[in-house]
């Protein structure tokens, strides 16, 4: 999938309807109906659903929604800020279409939207100036009252083009339901900040882009290049455990035990046939791991860390097809010896977490070890530690080429993991995740991700692949609940949906 600006998107949309490809009113109908499915999952955090339209097609999208989701039994009121007779069009035919009985006023004052479920089909991607009244009255009282907001298209008062506010202020959604294609203007800037979660909605634009060769193009991963990608390579029927693939998860220290049973549950998961954990024999497993897991412990000096001695024992199978390593591991000097023979001696793709990187920062020689078939997964504080090890001057630069600087010094593939994750190879091909919510932001989360992405290496195409599509499946953890369960869920409880997330992108629905 692409991002691509506004400006290029209402060229391909303008060339698509004059060549006769898709209809207007149709991509309209599409669009509108998308925004009410989504809207109607925030059903039970509000009594009624305000639309709040501006005069374009934006606003004809919202009209559409209003109708559907009064036809689903759901209380609607419009709010317009002008006049009916400025209404053309595709939206004037939306407009003409709507049951008498929905409220509709060109008034809004607070009182009016408390308790209210608000759709944003204000302004769309077309906005790019300054606000005008009522528009800054209105997206200021949306966001002073913190009520639930679903943005048709973009968020009002964002640049769809490079993300930037410039009209005073803007729309901050819950989730943004976009047609055709994801903005440019959503990946950058203030982005991914007034987003929110990403939904792309296929309204039949042509799979070709005109003029692709001089508009910015922002590479993406959504939903149904996943869907594509992982059904290229389907479970067959008559498959067996090592068929599907032996990941072996290296980690564990007398401080952090767990970490690498969360990272190999969720290798098991994610569809792993088997799974060897390896931890230092005398460090003591205060969980209780799956009983399906194999556990190995390795010799150390009696501390609970990996060492030399963990290094002589360490023997990888001929037959693992993927190694996660560094999860809890420590960054104890005597534990530098065994991460080198480790990363020495896989054979296989290998994805090196958290205390792995940061002992690659203490000891920048050990690179030198590594093969090609290798991803690194840094937060944004082991990024910021890997880059200084290695003299990166990446000071004012984006993510991605942040990301990017990275994995060509190293010749690794990189998962710079936060909002809007960056995946990017040796080569400089990258893509940035559209999957994901605040409910990721918690400790463990991101050894779950070492244990997808470990799962799928073994049958993607490339390391890449698997990182990409490993990444959107980590982000949809974080999506398949009530809008707002933001608070309390823990990465056990994420890995229970781990198969649902899978159900979800294969079928779309839970």
């Amino acid at each position: 999938m692409k991002a691509i600006s506004g400006t290029h998107m209402r060229s391909i949309e303008a060339a698509a309807i004059q060549q006769g490809l898709v209809d207007s009113w149709a991509m309209m109908t599409i669009a509108g109906k998308a925004l009410a499915r989504e809207a109607a999952a925030f059903r039970d955090c509000g009594t009624f659903y305000a639309v709040l339209a501006g005069k374009g097609n934006n606003a004809g999208d919202g009209f559409v929604a209003a109708k559907a989701l009064f036809e689903r039994g759901c209380r609607v009121k419009i709010f317009h800020t002008c006049p009916v007779s400025e209404f053309k069009g595709d939206a004037l035919r939306a407009w003409s279409q709507l049951p008498d009985a929905i409220e509709r006023t060109t008034e809004l004052h607070a009182a009016d939207l408390r308790g209210s479920i608000v759709i944003d089909a204000l302004l769309g991607t077309g906005f790019s100036g300054t606000l005008k009244e009522p528009w800054l009255h209105w997206i200021n009282l949306v966001n002073y009252l913190n009520l639930p907001v679903i943005a048709a298209d973009l968020p009002s008062g964002l640049d769809a083009d490079d993300g930037e506010v410039r009209g005073g202020t803007a729309v901050r959604a819950d989730v943004t339901v976009t047609f055709g294609y994801p903005k440019t203007g959503m990946l950058t800037g203030r982005g991914p900040e007034l987003c929110g979660r990403i939904r792309v909605v296929d309204i039949g634009l042509p799979d070709e882009l005109p003029d692709a060769a001089v508009m910015r193009i922002v590479p993406c991963t959504g939903l149904q290049d996943v869907r594509r990608s992982l059904s290229l390579h389907p479970v067959e029927f008559d498959t067996y455990k090592q068929k599907r693939g032996h990941v072996a998860v290296i980690g564990g220290s007398r401080d952090y035990p767990s970490a690498p049973f969360l990272t190999a549950e969720a290798a098991l998961r994610a569809g792993a046939g088997l799974v060897t954990v390896y931890v230092p024999a005398s460090m003591e497993i205060v969980c209780a791991p799956p009983k399906a897991l194999i556990v190995k412990r390795l010799p150390d000096d009696g501390n609970g860390v990996f060492s030399a001695k963990s290094a002589e024992a360490l023997d990888l199978p001929p037959n693992v097809s993927a190694v996660a390593a560094g999860m809890g591991m420590n960054t104890a000097e005597e534990t530098v010896p065994f991460l080198r023979k480790l990363m020495a001696s896989a054979q296989c793709p290998l994805l090196l977490d958290a205390d792995a990187l940061n002992l690659i920062a203490k000891h920048p020689d050990l690179l030198h070890e590594l093969g090609t078939a290798t991803v690194v997964t840094p937060h944004e504080g082991e990024m910021k530690r890997l880059e200084a090890a290695l003299g990166l001057n990446t000071g004012g630069r984006s993510r991605v080429e942040r990301a990017e600087a990275l994995a060509k010094f190293t010749a690794l593939h990189v998962v710079l993991k936060g909002v809007r994750t960056v995946v990017m190879s040796p080569n400089g091909l990258y893509s940035l995740n559209l999957s994901g919510s605040p409910v990721l932001a918690t400790a463990g989360s991101g050894d779950l991700l070492s244990g997808i992405v470990a799962a799928l290496a073994p049958a993607s195409n490339s390391l890449f692949t698997a990182a990409k599509n490993g990444v959107f499946v980590h982000g949809l953890l974080g999506e398949l609940d009530a809008p707002f369960a933001l608070r309390g869920l823990i990465a056990d409880d994420l890995l229970t949906r781990i198969p649902q997330a899978f159900d979800y992108i294969r079928k779309g629905s839970i």
